[in-house]
C-alpha cells in the first residue's frame, strides 16, 4: 500500500470545497460538514499509517 504524491492535497482540496458550499447552503450542512471532516482525516491517518507499517515491515 502506497499513497500517491498529491493525494493529500486532492482531498484537502475537496474537503475545502465541500465547506464552502457547506458555507454557502447554510447552517445544517455544517454539521454534516464536520463529519465529512472527521471522515476524512480518519481515512487520511488509516491509508498513512498502513503505509508507514508496510513501509517498516518491507524494510
Amino acid at each position: 500500500m502506497s499513497v500517491q504524491p498529491g493525494t493529500t492535497g486532492r482531498l484537502a482540496t475537496a474537503v475545502v470545497v465541500v465547506e464552502c458550499v457547506a458555507v454557502l447552503v447554510g447552517g445544517g450542512a455544517v454539521v454534516v460538514t464536520v463529519v465529512v471532516d472527521t471522515v476524512v482525516v480518519v481515512a487520511a491517518a488509516l491509508v498513512v499509517g498502513a503505509a508507514v507499517v508496510v513501509g517498516a515491515a518491507v524494510v
